[in-house]
């Protein structure tokens, strides 16, 4: 953490290169900095209680750039309702629905890759060392974060 300027200044600042500001850097996964993973526990908790405000509050983050949800057709439903029950910023959100699991990781990296999103949130299982790679160097390349959430 640094502290800018005067001593009147006592605002911290998080921000560092490449980094956006709200996402404290993290090693948890070998170096992967640009990954953040929400793992639920598989018995019923009500996940509307934290899920819908954190997307809410991520679409409000940044006026340039996307907040992308990519899911499957299973998860579809349930996240459009948790969106409009959230009150989201609907011009900030891009949503892609995947036809399968493979193609959930394909349009996750795509995403990342172009840059056009500040954060891609997915649903993808259970990630290796080879998806955390892509996704940490797709996500630098498009200087963006990806937050994952998944089942246990």
């Amino acid at each position: 953490m640094e502290f800018n300027g005067s001593d009147n200044d006592s605002k911290p600042n998080h921000s560092t290169p490449n980094q956006p500001h709200h996402f404290p850097l993290s090693t948890d996964h070998n170096g992967f900095t640009h990954i953040t993973e929400i793992i639920l526990s598989s018995a019923r908790i009500p996940l509307t209680s934290f899920i819908p405000p954190m997307l809410a509050q991520l679409s409000h983050h940044e006026k340039q750039r996307w907040l992308t949800v990519v899911c499957s057709k299973q998860y579809r439903n349930m996240t459009l309702k948790w969106l409009q029950d959230a009150y989201i910023n609907n011009k900030q959100v891009l949503f892609l629905t995947a036809s399968n699991e493979s193609s959930i990781k394909d349009l996750t990296l795509q995403a990342l890759t172009l840059g056009k999103s500040h954060t891609v949130v997915s649903w993808l299982p259970e990630l290796d060392e080879t998806t955390l790679a892509a996704l940490d160097i797709a996500a630098q390349e498009g200087n963006c974060h990806v937050i994952n959430i998944r089942q246990r």
